[in-house]
């Protein structure tokens, strides 16, 4: 150290702030990249090993209703806005924000199976899809290989329980921006492209309703229409009249 300070002793003015400044910028970086690590493994953490409390949704502790299609998933559930309307049903939302579908399961039988209701519209995944591609995580096929596990259990136990079943496709993400990309890899749409190939096949052959949604947000390039979008993951206000045009024709049919 009594060595460096000699040396910038020795130094011109403009050559002592040169060295100064690029010094500086060596410890900010060191100190950014420190941090940025430990938020990274943080992060990393709180997605795999993350344990809450059983989620409160809309339709927790809410009675039976005749005519009824229950929506259950996490964020893109929970958010509906405005409500999705029906000549022939009532729509009851079980969304709960940040929910794997592990999660989802361990408040099945309150909020789905209890509330008997003819029809239950399932749009879930995303989160475990995240999940298994954020940086550094152990393992990440065991959370993929786990989101289809509980989406088949969810589809097998309510046609054991007389109760029709409609499976959505995973809505196609937005371009991650820059914060995203500090903790998740570049890949999200890919892997949802591969969910629901997957989903579709093990949907059709249980018996249940499969439904693509991909036309109804992509565009002609097969690229995210920015337009319908809030976030990343979240569609907006438009993106949901869309989806509520789209799901008014579709219970017509039922």
């Amino acid at each position: 150290m009594k060595r460096l300070f000699s040396l910038l002793s020795t130094l011109k003015p403009l050559h002592y702030l040169l060295v100064v400044s690029v010094l500086f910028n060596l410890a900010l970086f060191s100190i950014c990249f420190v941090l940025l690590s430990e938020l990274q493994e943080t992060y990393k953490h709180y997605r795999h090993f993350r344990s809450l409390e059983i989620g409160t949704s809309k339709a927790t502790g809410a009675a039976p209703e005749a005519d009824a299609i229950l929506l259950f998933g996490d964020s893109r559930i929970e958010t509906w806005y405005p409500d999705p309307y029906s000549d022939k049903f009532t729509f009851i939302n079980a969304g709960v924000t940040g929910e794997t579908t592990t999660e989802m399961r361990r408040r099945f039988e309150r909020d789905v199976l209890a509330l008997e209701p003819d029809y239950v519209l399932i749009q879930a995944g995303v989160n475990d899809l995240t999940a298994s591609i954020t940086k550094g995580i152990e393992d990440p096929q065991s959370l993929v290989s786990a989101m289809h596990e509980n989406l088949e259990f969810f589809i097998e136990t309510l046609e054991q329980n007389d109760i029709n079943v409609i499976v959505t496709s995973i809505l196609p993400a937005k371009h991650l921006n820059m914060v995203r990309k500090v903790f998740w890899h570049d890949r999200l749409n890919d892997e949802i492209q591969r969910a629901n190939e997957k989903l579709k096949t093990t949907t059709e052959s249980l018996g249940a309703d499969w439904v693509t949604l991909d036309p109804l947000f992509l565009d002609a390039s097969g690229n995210p229409v920015n337009e319908l979008y809030y976030d990343t993951l979240h569609i907006n206000y438009e993106g949901y009249d869309v989806l509520n045009s789209y799901l008014k024709d579709y219970s017509d049919t039922l």
